[in-house]
């Protein structure tokens, strides 16, 4: 299911300035014919923002009437409910487009990264160090993540994560934030692979468990309790459930 989107505003796009933005390892299609990269801003977290963009020139199905937008929105989180700013660069048909042009134009100071859309400004705050300076802080931020996320998993882990986090920097051209995204993928898939899965909060509210992380066996456990009883999983109603077995009537 994909993540809600709140849009707040949406432009006509003459020119983007990715000078402090850098591009990550996943797309996405936000419609037939468009297929957009995702983005970070560098330094930033994309739990606080994060940025699709269509290349046109990788999407050859796109229109020649159509025209480039940038569209200002809020994402809602899977997992926990919270909020992130979330910009797309798409395109429209020119007669759908708003009739205001901006630019996405972008600056920097010893704090913050200041996004220009307009006359409006949105300001992150950034890590200090765009590269990771120092190679021994590897485990570090390993352990950052998993005091704070992965606690439910063993401390001999850890080592483990730390190996495979080094390959990951040795084999790729790396900002702080990247390694910090990929100690979490590598994190979560440590976890999938010691037999834990990861609950929505919708997910958790059906099955009635506490938290996000839950072993294999607990889950399979509550999706037993709830089998016999007036509410589905699916979402299903009990007549609906009749009449795919083939039992009503």
């Amino acid at each position: 299911m994909k993540k809600p989107i709140e849009v707040i505003n949406v432009f006509r796009c003459v020119d983007i300035d990715t000078t402090y933005m850098e591009p990550l390892e996943e797309w996405h299609w936000i419609s037939k014919t468009q297929k957009a990269q995702r983005w970070a801003l560098k330094g930033v977290s994309t739990s606080v923002i994060d940025f699709y963009i269509v290349d046109r020139s990788l999407n050859t199905l796109i229109p020649d009437d159509h025209v480039m937008v940038v569209e200002l929105s809020k994402k809602v989180g899977k997992y926990d409910h919270s909020k992130r700013d979330h910009i797309c660069i798409k395109f429209v048909p020119i007669h759908q487009s708003p009739s205001s042009c901006v630019g996405l134009h972008s600056s920097c100071d010893d704090e913050q990264i200041h996004l220009h859309i307009g006359e409006l400004m949105y300001s992150y705050f950034y890590f200090k160090d765009f590269e990771l300076k120092n190679p021994d802080h590897i485990e570090g931020i390993v352990r950052w993540h998993f005091d704070r996320y992965y606690k439910f998993l063993d401390n001999s882990d850890i080592k483990s994560v730390v190996v495979q986090l080094s390959e990951y920097i040795d084999q790729n051209k790396c900002t702080l934030a990247s390694i910090n995204r990929a100690a979490s993928r590598i994190l979560y898939n440590h976890a999938k692979v010691r037999g834990f899965r990861k609950l929505t909060k919708r997910q958790q509210k059906r099955l009635g468990l506490s938290g996000q992380w839950h072993t294999e066996a607990e889950y399979a456990s509550a999706l037993a309790s709830i089998e016999n009883s007036h509410y589905h999983p699916s979402g299903a109603s009990d007549y609906s459930l009749r009449e795919s077995r083939g039992i009503n009537g």
